[in-house]
């Protein structure tokens, strides 16, 4: 079975959950909060963050490496475009969601001052 480990409320998250959907594959989802890690969880996320992934064959973390791993082993109802320059544009503009937009718009959202760094 596939399973998702994270917090739905998380675009990270969410991202991934919308490829698993656009490919229709079953999966589970497992409620891990970003502030309440679970012991053990560093086996599938060595930094401790969401989302994690785990399929019959592997285990990953990142939801950028994640829609990939789906795109390219379910290539059909494909998340990204075919062409190498649109593929490469769709890729920096998620990129740039991560990082950039996320540091505006989600980190006050989902990053206390109080939580810890990292």
């Amino acid at each position: 079975m596939t399973t998702v480990y994270g917090a739905p409320l998380s675009p990270f998250v969410r991202k991934v959950l919308m490829a698993l959907e656009i490919k229709n594959i079953a999966y589970e989802l497992e409620n891990v909060a970003p502030g309440a890690i679970p012991e053990g969880y560093d086996a599938l996320h060595p930094l401790r963050k969401i989302p994690s992934f785990k399929d019959d064959l592997i285990t990953l973390c990142d939801s950028s490496v994640i829609c990939d791993y789906l795109a390219n082993r379910y290539p059909s109802a494909s998340i990204y475009p075919k062409d190498i320059v649109l593929r490469a544009k769709a890729l920096w503009l998620e990129e740039y969601a991560d990082s950039k937009i996320i540091a505006v718009l989600g980190r006050p959202f989902f990053i206390s001052e109080s939580s810890p760094k990292g």
